[in-house]
């Protein structure tokens, strides 16, 4: 599921303090839904990057001023 695949990857991302990537079935039109329902306990931005590629990133009421607590790089696909 793509909720799960966004949830772990943001998971990762702050285990890690890295840039995570994921593959998702979406586009960059229903993305934002997506993450609006998946993402619950921060807030956060993204914008694209590349043709379907999207830069997430999140941080919380417990983030240092300018800093992010995640940040994920989505590459959107459509199954077929």
């Amino acid at each position: 599921m793509n909720d799960n695949e966004i949830r772990t990857a943001i998971e990762n991302s702050i285990k890690s303090g890295q840039i995570v990537s994921v593959d998702v079935d979406c586009t960059t039109g229903n993305l934002p839904a997506m993450l609006a329902s998946t993402i619950v306990k921060s807030d956060w931005e993204m914008c694209e990057i590349e043709d379907n590629k999207v830069d997430v990133w999140g941080w919380t009421d417990d983030a240092l001023e300018g800093e992010q607590d995640w940040r994920i790089i989505v590459q959107c696909y459509v199954e077929r």
